[in-house]
């Protein structure tokens, strides 16, 4: 084990992770990620917070506020590992993904998304660069709702090869398609637009919700 953290403190460790502020990269996100505030640890674990708030930076209203964050232990191969319950409602989405260290993108390795809408869907997905192009590769998985209970998300990464567990069984495996550097766990939650691919908030939304994070544990082999 190289990370561990069980949000037992009833504080967070500012020194393991940089804390998102700031307009997601995510395309239709119309939700800001509002730092400290919307990082809450409570009863054992650590909140993401989307609450329905405006917030006007640069002449621009955003009207939710989200949560985020970078874990700092950056590693090459190894096995990511968190425990969490993902945001309910239209409109909302959640995920638990690598990164390369400096965040030049691609690559990303998302092994834990879910959308609000459709709480019974599960996405792994693997892009990369092709020919200076950018692709995606997608394995879909529908065996629970993602929203309403605690499920175990792991991605075992080893020289050529991304195997993705959830709740301790394997589900997927693949090669990796992309040059081996130094990545680190990002953890985060947002609202998108009507045209977004995490679509829109409906009128019958309960806002608060939250991305809910029991655990975080990660391994690199001896």
């Amino acid at each position: 084990m190289t990370f561990s953290d069980e949000f037992k403190s009833g504080t967070l460790d500012k020194s393991k992770y940089v804390r998102y502020w700031g307009k997601p990269s995510t395309g239709g996100a119309v939700s800001w990620w509002n730092g400290d505030s919307a990082l809450i640890v409570q009863d054992g674990y650590l909140r993401l917070k989307i609450a329905k708030e405006n917030v006007t930076k640069n002449g621009i209203l955003y009207p939710y506020t989200a949560g985020g964050f970078t874990q700092l232990t950056a590693q090459t191969y190894g096995r990511w590992v968190v425990r969490a319950r993902m945001p309910q409602g239209a409109g909302t989405q959640g995920y638990i993904s690598l990164w390369r260290e400096d965040f030049k993108w691609p690559p990303e390795i998302d092994f834990g998304e879910v959308r609000g809408s459709l709480p019974n869907e599960n996405i792994f997905t693997q892009h990369y660069s092709a020919s200076g192009k950018h692709k995606t590769e997608v394995s879909k998985l529908y065996e629970s709702d993602y929203t309403n209970k605690f499920h175990e998300y792991t991605v075992i990464w080893e020289p050529g090869k991304l195997t993705w567990l959830v709740d301790g069984v394997q589900k997927f495996t693949t090669t990796q398609k992309f040059p081996a550097s130094p990545m680190v766990l990002s953890v985060g939650d947002l609202v998108g637009d009507c045209g977004s691919f995490s679509g829109c908030p409906q009128t019958t939304n309960v806002f608060p919700t939250y991305l809910d994070i029991d655990y975080i544990r990660i391994y690199k082999k001896a």
